[in-house]
């Protein structure tokens, strides 16, 4: 019901949000995982068939990708199968950064390293409070060289501005998205 009212809509796009962690497919939605595909693949076969933008937010993508790489990307494959215009790797509840990242400004260096669900945000004062600013849950972080706060909050924006999408990557190398997560 709720996807024929969007359809219905005099919207031009529609974005459909689906589960990418086979963790939230068992616990939260209590589906098989292949029942989850089918219905990614219906809902956007409904939607691209009505001539509306479809627009794939995958919730949780990192925090999957890092548990079952293979159903995460089979998430993308069956929206992207179908016609999503977009594909957004979404980690909606803060968790994790999508791969390591490091940082520098002036003498201080910092590296950010994703961390599993439940970790917390190991980082010392300055990066702690930037990451927990932008809502990052779950990290581990060495800051070295300089100990001057504006350095190393600086060095950690530099990381964290250098974080790129699969996407991103994809396009900027010239090859598919597959092929970015399975070399």
């Amino acid at each position: 019901p709720m996807l024929s009212s969007l359809i219905n809509s005099k919207c031009s796009s529609i974005c459909l949000f689906g589960k990418s962690w086979d963790f939230h497919v068992d616990v939260a939605l209590g589906i098989t995982k292949e029942q989850n595909l089918k219905n990614i693949t219906e809902s956007a076969k409904h939607i691209v068939s009505s001539n509306k933008e479809f627009i794939f937010d995958a919730e949780h993508f990192f925090d999957g990708y890092k548990s079952n790489p293979d159903y995460a990307i089979a998430c993308l494959k069956a929206a992207h199968d179908q016609g999503a215009r977009w594909i957004v790797l979404c980690d909606t509840n803060g968790g994790t950064l999508p791969h390591e990242q490091k940082g520098k400004f002036g003498g201080a260096r910092v590296n950010i390293i994703p961390a599993a669900p439940g970790t917390g945000v190991i980082a010392g004062g300055a990066v702690r409070t930037v990451l927990e600013a932008v809502g990052v849950h779950d990290v581990l972080s060495k800051s070295q060289g300089s100990s001057n706060p504006h350095n190393v909050v600086k060095a950690t924006f530099d990381a964290l501005l250098q974080l790129r999408d699969a996407r991103t990557i994809a396009k900027n190398r010239g090859i598919s998205l597959e092929k970015v997560f399975n070399g």
